[in-house]
């Protein structure tokens, strides 16, 4: 399993997944002439910028089924219309009990 988990993690592993078209790679061997889309050749971009600032927001610490779960949805609902009260009651009501 070692050998299989090293193997994925080289640059040759995400050069030749790119060249394939089916994913990109934080890899910072990744050649980004192997990469086909322009939307990912933007990806690959930004993730090999040293520079390069990734923010995160609440919902990331949160429990699944409330950060990528209710909030996702109930947010969703709430800017096609849903009251702020019902929006916010149900996400509440998504947290775990303990």
């Amino acid at each position: 399993m070692q050998a299989f988990q090293y193997y994925v993690s080289t640059a040759f592993w995400a050069n030749e997944q790119s060249k394939a078209g089916s994913r990109i790679s934080a890899n910072k061997g990744l050649d980004i002439a192997n990469v086909k889309d322009p939307i990912n050749k933007l990806s690959v971009s930004i993730l090999q910028d040293p520079d390069a600032i990734s923010r995160f927001d609440a919902s990331d610490l949160m429990p699944a089924a409330v950060g990528s779960g209710a909030m996702w949805s109930q947010l969703t609902a709430w800017l096609t219309g849903q009251d702020d009260a019902a929006t916010l009651e149900a996400i509440q009501a998504a947290w775990p009990a303990n």
